[in-house]
């Protein structure tokens, strides 16, 4: 606020606050003094409802007895018998405490007094007045005196005296019952009494009296000397790591004396009729400093009316649960001590005595809380009060903090003497299990599952207590387990999660557990800040420090220690709790002490530093398999695990828990190194085993299904029998071949020939290589005959089998065979063979002897005996490289296998092969000994390669290549063995092939092509294809093109590139040479080729082409290449095609082309674009009469968007010349060609040319006219042309005397006053003028009769000067200028006129002012209905009786007029409205035609009328229904002047004359008849009168998206006429409709008519998409049809209904067509151009014009439907044969 408003605030103040203060000092000086009163009973039974506790009064008696330092009280309950029991009458309380002073009895009188005292509880001065709950008139008896209470109405009032007798040094308060009560339960009031007992610092004991029977007594003593607390300080000067001990605003701090905190056992005992009970507690007491603030200590003391004190005390309770009645049955007395130690978060706040409030922890709190009145809650309503007590409760935070911290560390030390007995005792429990099974279960029971706390981990903070603070604010939350799976506890897997812990509890872990029981939080409740505030305290006290907390190595940290996690704790001992622990104090662990449970990087970092031994490896491989089943998570710490567990082998089975390892590195294994175990199934822990194996000690204690487990997996995998092949093929028992490995060998060698048998197949096969390779070249295999002390083993490929047959080479060698011993061993021969040993002498042997066994040139009896032999696969090798054989006519030397060839007819005929030398038998090749010689390498056949490298040799005998193609081809059948590398040939040359030049068709070469690049068509060859010779295709080989793979015909991409090719070769060739014929014939046939080939090219080289210049044309510069795009194919007449002959080059049709993009004809926007950019060349090749049907075509489907500048600029429009002295105005419409041609037509540009709206103006000067059609007028309008009322300017002057008093003007008044109401009725198309009635009034209108009026019209530079008879202005006076908008006089309506008026002048004065706008038709119906005489116009259906004899209604009542269709002119668009909204208009060329057309704007309506501007002005007009012409009329406009005779027609059926209309007809009058009128006339009123209806269809607009159709449009069926029987024009079966803007390819061809789909209907916007072009057809049909009744295209909508009858419907005057019925019954059977097409929806326009003026189908609709096929047959002839394209004429 600024200071000059500030300045205005106090100045209003003080003038408020002076006329108070005035007021005030008048009270007090003339006022009557008057005392308030207050009604002392009902204030009394106000303060005793703030008591909630029923025991109230002896909670306030006992605070004063604590106050009076008594400790002692007594209770004496009085009673009386009744039937039903006791009922106390008198209650007597007596203490020892110091008795009444004088202010105190002082006190006693007043009421809120308080006491002043700020070490006593009491604040309010209330407390004592709680004795009015049960006593009507207490007395209280007090050091010889005595006060007695007494009620005189509602005021209270006491009296003090003496009191007789001795005086007793007890206080007494005598409490006579008002209304006798039950004595209270003894159970429940000394549970009360102990509970009061708590924090009393004088108090110590309680006697209760029944009847004089002492029944209850109670008292506290203290057990011990207190102990004092010091709070821990700071390790450093510089650090802060010590206790806070100040509360947040510094408002409390404790003291630094030593003594300031101390604790103190404390025993209360409870004796009930005999029965007793001892319950111990420990008590904490603090003092705190007090430091409170001035302003806040004044505060206080204005609520309290008490000082702050200086110094406070603080006192926690905690429960020892050290009681002496352990193990006793719950006595009532038990039941009474039991509520001296609070429960789980039960700790209550003390305010001297017990309230309502809860400290959420199991320890009471005491501190001089300032609380409300009745003392059951702390005061934070008062924003000084609750500073003052949640500083306090901070402090108590810190109190209780420091408390724990002490107690904690004390039973820490304490526990840490007992370790040596823990130890031991462990020690033999340890021992014991290991005696038992491993899945037993012992010691207690422990957190059974989903009752640990090792689901999730706490957040970790920088302060734990964080959590507990928060806790305490939003309650207790459940911690979900991790592992939840039911089958963890199965077959022993208890023990395994919850490792046995039988051990007792000590003195020290239940001490422990007490206390963190006492601090597990729970919210306080009913206020949990209070709980809030001591959390924050706790929290603050030690920032950063965690509690502690007792595990089993000790006292921890909470941060530091760990909570058992699913059997973790088996392995990880130190610093973890027990689980005992654990299920007795969680919430403390969790929130509190913030520890975290063991995990998996614990156990890892466990058993990296600490070896196991075998016991310690078998429980933690069980327990691993078994947590991985529950936690899918675990799988991520399997290779770690693995990795940080060793084995420390020869030891004990267990170790101690807890200790460390100090055995020697060296006698450990790590798991790191271990990767199988052994398949005792296949293996002996008695063989050598290779050191990646688990050990011996292991293997034999680990049960299988512990190491076959899945969760084992990736630890350890059998041992593969091959690994361990190796690791003994390098053992000393196989490689030293000492005597003493005998045994160890020979269970080697067995366990292996064991293995081999049992293996098969490829197994086997791989088997016997991985021996071969480990054993072969090694002494391993025992022999025979050797002296005991030489080696007894050999190497295996130096011996032989025992059963080798070497008879045949006895004398050529010496052979060593295997020991005799293997055999019974079971070692198999099989065996012995696969590792090397002989069945059969060397090849190396075989070979040196073959000349002395006579097998050079023979090779038979070799091959017989090698393939009876076993050979190894050596031996087999050396047979395949070794020249030993002989070949066919070749004795130069010897040949190995596979350089030779079987002896084989059809590959010896090639000069490269060389064939075996073989005996006179044949040799097949599927024979023994043909198999054995293709095992070693001879080949069968000709290796494809070789025989394709003999083949492309381009100088090769002919006779040869057809050999070597026809072996070629017999061997690539299906299933050849050429089959699978032929493809790695295909683009090699090899066959021959004929190559035709396409530009020199006689020109052929033969060449040799690749299978990929010749072909067997012959057709291709016009473009230069290689063609397959035909030897191959002929006769035998027919078909060898397919097996070689050769194509039938090239693909569409290499028709392109070919073609591409050839077109530019004859570019080329054109420029060169001048003969251009054969380059024309060649293209023809290709052209031809591809034609048969056009379906086949892709997309994108048909686009590449549609782009290329490739069609030749010869022209008079010589050779012209075309786009496709730029020539059109040829035909054979028509307007079209003579378009395309004459303007554009052609040749004959040929589908290829019709491909690429040539078309039959162009379309519409190439002509447009032609006609655009070369106007006069058009016009020089086409003629006038050809032009303008060109301009006709592009006026029906203009081929633009929007008119752009060149189109207005450019001359390309065609225009008629027309002077001023031509007497015959001339019809370009006329189909008489020699008129046409005396035309002059002028090419000239859009804003040059006129459109004739008005004949007399066009002979009165010259210019360009536009030709009279109705879309060649609308398409110049949209490209700027003017009518030529437009440009016509025209003044009118009367000459002579004006004299309003003749015979002419008084008869020219008669009849205006006669006709006025008709002349401002609806029947008038135009909108009145807002002032239409007044001008026609008498007071205005003003008529004078001059000489002679002359009108003066100009065009351009251009005048015209006529008679006239009539004409007419507004303004003030008849000789001032005219102006309506003058200010002051009158304005006049002044009317001249002639003799020989002219009633259509007249009908132009009048109209220009009266309607809106007037044109020519409007002059002519104003004329008309001033000229024609009643009975005409009655005859011609004019409702003249009804309008002109109406009944005026009565005085300001407005008149309601029904609606109904009437002209769209007379009726504006309404508003939008809730029921129906307005089609906005879109922006195309119709609707900027429109706009220029009718530039006035047209009048609004206020949405809720429901009727015309025009009905308006009429008021008392009323519509009848049966009233068919009056409704009808309303579109009739004007009538010609020859129609001045009457009518003598007869009526249509259903017209309504005098005595039907709606007009008023006087008794007796008789109907008027037409049998006088004139037959010609009134027929020609019925044409215009259908003229006038077809102009009052209303405009079809596109800004709406949606169109919905009320329920009560026109119904019933289309007339069977119509030819389609049960179709329908009920718009109220048409479901509402959606604007369809068309397809995407459709931008370019703007729809010159609105379509519409059915709304939300996918089946009908499909339909117009696909079928868009059927929709353009039906556009052109429509378009023609609305020429023909001259209706707007902006009146007419197509529209698509996927289902129902209807073909047709008028709405509101607008026009739907179904494009359904067009496409089913005219598009899809070619008929769209036919003559039935058009007379079928000629029909059907004529049946929905005919609802303008009828809505229902009756006698009357059929009457006009057959009068619009009448008058309009003859104009659909003529436009239908104008346009020239409709077959059947």
């Amino acid at each position: 606020m600024s200071s000059s408003a500030g300045d205005h605030v106090a100045a209003a103040n003080s003038k408020v606050t002076s006329a108070f203060e005035s007021i005030r000092s008048a009270v007090l000086a003339t006022g009557v003094d008057t005392r308030v009163e207050v009604n002392q009973r009902a204030l009394i039974d106000k303060i005793l409802a703030r008591y909630a506790s029923a025991g109230a009064v002896y909670r306030e008696l006992l605070q004063n007895s604590n106050d009076a330092e008594a400790t002692t009280a007594e209770i004496h309950f009085t009673t009386c018998p009744v039937p039903s029991g006791a009922l106390v009458t008198e209650v007597v309380y007596k203490n020892d405490g110091l008795p009444f002073r004088n202010q105190d009895w002082a006190r006693m009188r007043k009421i809120a007094e308080g006491n002043p005292d700020v070490s006593k509880v009491g604040a309010f001065g209330v407390g004592a007045y709680t004795m009015f709950s049960i006593c009507e008139e207490p007395m209280v008896v007090s050091g010889g005196q005595a006060m007695a209470f007494a009620w005189k109405g509602d005021a209270l009032w006491v009296k003090i005296g003496k009191a007789p007798g001795p005086v007793d040094q007890w206080t007494s308060f005598v409490l006579r019952s008002r209304d006798p009560y039950p004595v209270p339960d003894l159970v429940e009031f000394g549970q009360f009494l102990c509970s009061s007992l708590t924090f009393t610092s004088c108090l110590n004991v309680i006697l209760v009296f029944v009847d004089g029977k002492r029944r209850l007594t109670i008292s506290k003593r203290q057990l011990d000397k207190p102990r004092i607390i010091k709070p821990p300080k700071a390790s450093n000067w510089w650090k802060g790591d010590g206790a806070v001990t100040t509360s947040p605003k510094h408002v409390f701090t404790l003291g630094r004396s030593d003594g300031s905190i101390t604790e103190t056992l404390v025993e209360i005992i409870v004796n009930f009729d005999g029965d007793s009970s001892v319950k111990r507690a420990r008590y904490v007491s603090a003092l705190a400093d007090t430091k409170v603030p001035s302003d806040m200590a004044r505060r206080m003391q204005r609520v309290t009316k008490k000082l702050a004190p200086s110094q406070v005390k603080i006192e926690v309770f905690v429960d020892a649960n050290d009681s002496s009645d352990n193990g006793q049955k719950k006595s009532r007395a038990t039941k009474i001590t039991s509520a001296f130690s609070p429960g789980m978060g039960a700790g209550r706040v003390f305010i001297g005595f017990k309230t309502s409030q809860t400290t959420g922890l199991a320890a009471h709190l005491a501190a001089p809380l300032l609380p409300t009145v009745e003392r059951e809650a702390i005061d934070f309503q008062d924003p000084t009060l609750r500073i003052y007590n949640c500083e306090l409760l901070a402090i108590a935070g810190i109190v209780l903090r420091l408390t724990l911290e002490h107690s904690m560390s004390y039973i820490g030390e304490q526990y840490a003497k007992t370790e040596p007995e823990r130890l031991a005792y462990e020690a033999r429990e340890t021992e014991k299990t290991s005696e038992k099974e491993p899945d037993s279960r012992t010691g207690i029971e422990s957190a059974g599952e989903g009752e640990s706390a090792g689901g999730k981990v706490l957040e970790e903070s920088s302060n734990p207590l964080f959590s507990f603070a928060k806790f305490m604010s939003s309650g207790v939350k459940k911690i979900a387990n991790a592992i939840t799976s039911s089958d963890l506890l199965s077959n022993g897997g208890h023990d395994v999660f919850h490792p046995p812990d039988s051990r007792p509890l000590s003195k020290e872990e239940k001490d422990a557990i007490s206390l963190m029981r006492s601090f597990s939080p729970q919210p306080s409740t009913p206020d949990a800040l209070v709980g809030t505030v001591l959390a924050n305290g706790f929290q603050n006290c030690l920032p950063g420090v965690s509690p502690l907390v007792l595990t089993k190595s000790g006292m921890v940290r909470g941060l530091d220690a760990r909570l058992p996690y699913y059997g973790i704790e088996g392995f990880v001992k130190k610093g973890v709790v027990r689980n005992i622990v654990l299920k007795n104090a969680e919430n403390y662990l969790l929130h509190v002490a913030g520890c975290r449970s063991l995990n998996m990087d614990d156990l890892v970092k466990y058993c990296s530093s600490n070896p196991l031994h075998t016991q310690g490896i078998v429980r933690l491989l069980t327990w691993w398999t078994r947590y991985s089943r529950a936690d899918t998570s675990a799988a991520t710490y399997s290779l770690v695990l693995k990795q940080s567990i060793s084995f420390m082998r020869g030891h004990a089975d267990s170790i101690a828990a807890g200790t460390e390892t100090t055995e020697r590195v060296d006698a450990t294994i790590s798991f790191r190194d271990i990767e199988f175990y052994l398949d005792k199934t296949m293996l002996s822990s008695d063989l050598p085993m290779p050191p990646f194996v688990l050990p011996k000690e292991l293997l034999d204690v680990v049960p299988d299904r512990i190491l076959t487990d899945k969760y084992l997996v990736s630890w350890f995998s059998p041992l593969p029998f091959q690994y361990w092949a190796h690791y003994v093929a390098t053992h000393p028992c196989l490689t030293d071949g000492r005597s003493e490995d005998n045994d160890i060998r020979m269970k080697v060698l067995v366990v292996m020939s064991r293995e081999h048998s049992k293996l098969s197949g490829n197994l086997q096969k791989e088997y016997e290589r991985v021996l071969h390779r480990a054993l072969s070249r090694i002494r391993c295999v025992p022999v025979d005959g050797q002296p005991a002390s030489s080696c007894q083993t050999d190497v295996p490929a130096d011996l032989y089998l025992r059963s080798a047959e070497l008879g045949m080479f006895r004398g050529l060698g010496t052979f060593q065979t295997v020991s005799a011993a293997l055999g019974p061993a079971n070692v198999s021969e099989d065996f012995l063979i696969c590792i090397g040993v002989r069945k059969t002498v060397s090849i190396d042997f075989l070979f040196s002897q073959l000349d002395r066994l006579k097998w050079n040139r023979n090779p038979k009896p070799l091959i017989t005996f090698l393939r009876s032999t076993n050979l190894s696969t050596s031996d087999l090798e050396k047979l395949r490289s070794t020249q030993y054989l002989p070949a066919v006519n070749d004795k130069s030397r010897t040949f190995a296998p596979p350089e030779l060839y079987l002896p084989n007819e059809a590959v010896g005929k090639f000069p490269f092969v060389k064939t075996l030398q073989w005996s006179s038998e044949t040799l097949r090749e599927d024979s023994p000994d043909g198999e054995f010689l293709v095992k070693l390498g001879c080949k069968v056949e000709v290796p494809l390669s070789e025989l394709m490298k003999h083949l492309s040799v381009k100088v090769l005998d002919e006779s040869d290549r057809r050999h070597g193609i026809d072996y070629l081809c017999k061997k690539l059948v299906a299933g050849g063995s050429y089959t699978a590398d032929y493809k790695n040939y295909l683009e090699r040359k090899f066959l021959p092939a004929t190559v035709e030049y396409p530009l020199r068709a006689n020109k052929r070469t033969i060449e040799l092509h690749s299978p990929n690049s010749c072909f067997s068509s012959a057709e291709c060859s016009c473009l230069g294809f290689p063609i397959l010779d035909s030897h191959f295709t002929k006769g035998k080989r027919l078909g060898y093109d397919r097996v070689l793979r050769c194509a039938t015909k090239p693909t569409s991409r290499e028709l392109g590139t070919h073609f591409i090719s050839v077109v530019g070769d004859a570019m080329r060739m054109a420029k060169e040479t001048s003969q251009t014929d054969e380059i024309l014939k060649a293209f023809e046939r290709v052209f031809e080729y591809l034609s048969t080939r056009a379906t086949e090219l892709d997309r994108e080289m048909i686009e590449h082409l549609s782009k290329t210049p490739f069609i030749p044309q010869e022209t008079g510069d010589g050779m012209t290449w075309f786009l496709p795009r730029e020539i059109y194919f040829s035909g054979d007449g028509g307007d079209g095609e003579d378009f395309t002959n004459s303007l554009f080059p052609v040749r004959r049709f040929s589908p290829f082309l019709a491909t690429m993009g040539v078309k039959s004809q162009p379309s519409t926007e190439d002509l447009f674009r032609m006609v655009l950019s070369s106007p006069n060349r058009v016009l020089a090749k086409l003629g006038s009469s050809k032009y303008l049907a060109l301009l006709r075509r592009i006026a029906a489907n203009p081929p633009y968007r929007e008119v752009t500048p060149q189109m207005k600029k450019s001359p390309f429009l065609l225009s008629i010349q027309l002077t001023k002295t031509l007497e015959t105005r001339l019809d370009i419409q006329s189909g008489d060609s020699e008129t046409q041609d005396r035309n002059k037509f002028v090419l000239a540009k859009a804003c040059d040319i006129c459109i004739i709206d008005n004949s007399r103006y066009s002979r009165m000067f010259t210019l360009l006219a536009a030709p009279q059609e109705s879309d060649i007028e609308i398409f110049y309008k949209s490209l700027g042309s003017p009518r030529i009322s437009q440009k016509v300017r025209q003044n009118f002057w009367a000459n002579g005397g004006q004299n309003p008093s003749t015979e002419l003007t008084k008869s020219f008044w008669g009849r205006i006053s006669e006709r006025r109401p008709l002349l401002v009725s609806n029947v008038v198309s135009q909108p009145l003028s807002k002032d239409a009635v007044v001008l026609l009034s008498d007071d205005v209108l003003q008529i004078y009769e001059v000489s002679r009026i002359n009108a003066k019209y100009c065009y351009g530079s251009q005048e015209s000067i006529e008679k006239t008879t009539c004409t007419g202005y507004v303004g003030e006076d008849v000789t001032g200028a005219p102006s309506s908008t003058k200010q002051g006089g009158e304005r006049k309506f002044y009317i001249f006129v002639t003799q020989g008026l002219d009633w259509f002048h007249v009908g132009n004065v009048i109209g220009s002012q009266i309607l809106q706008k007037c044109d020519v038709q409007d002059a002519f119906f104003i004329g008309s209905l001033l000229e024609a005489p009643l009975d005409q116009l009655r005859a011609r259906g004019f409702p003249v009786d009804r309008i002109l004899h109406a009944e005026d209604p009565a005085e300001d009542q407005p008149v309601k007029v029904e609606e109904s269709s009437t002209n769209p002119s007379l009726n504006p668009e309404p508003e939008a409205s809730p029921e129906r909204k307005p089609i906005k208009s879109r922006e195309n060329l119709l609707s900027a035609n429109k706009q220029q057309e009718q530039p006035h704007s047209q009048p609004k309506l206020n949405p809720s009328q429901s009727f015309t501007s025009g009905d308006s002005q009429v008021p008392g007009l009323k519509k009848q229904k049966g009233d068919l012409l009056s409704r009808a009329v309303k579109g009739l406009r004007g009538l010609p002047r020859s129609t001045r005779t009457r009518f003598s027609e007869k009526t249509p059926p259903g017209s309504v004359g005098p005595s039907q209309g709606g007009g008023k007809r006087k008794e007796g009058s008789r109907p008027s008849t037409a049998g006088h009128v004139d037959d010609a006339a009134n027929h020609e009123g019925v044409q215009e009168m259908l003229r006038q209806s077809v102009g009052s269809t209303r405009h079809i607009s596109t800004k709406q998206k949606k169109v919905h159709f009320p329920a009560d449009e026109s119904g019933g069926t289309i007339p069977e006429a119509m030819g389609q029987a049960g179709l329908t024009c009920d718009a109220a079966i048409v479901e509402d409709l959606e604007l369809f803007t068309g397809p995407s390819d459709a931008s370019r061809t703007p729809a010159t008519m609105t379509v519409f789909s059915t709304l939300g209907s996918e089946v009908s916007k499909t339909f117009l998409a696909t079928n868009w072009s059927a929709v353009k057809s039906f556009m052109v049909v429509l378009s023609r049809l609305c020429e023909v009744y001259s209706l707007r295209l902006d009146t007419v909508a197509i529209y698509h209904a996927p289902l129902g009858p209807t073909v047709a419907f008028n709405s509101a005057k607008r026009l739907f067509f179904n494009i359904r019925y067009f496409v089913n019954l005219h598009y899809r059977t070619k008929k769209s151009y036919r003559l039935e097409c058009y007379a079928f929806w000629w029909s059907v326009m004529a049946h929905e014009l005919s609802h303008n003026l009828i809505s229902e189908h009756n006698r009357e609709h059929g009457f006009f439907t057959e009068r619009y096929t009448q008058t309009y047959l003859g104009p659909l002839i003529s436009t239908l044969k104008r346009k020239g394209d409709v077959a059947g004429l």
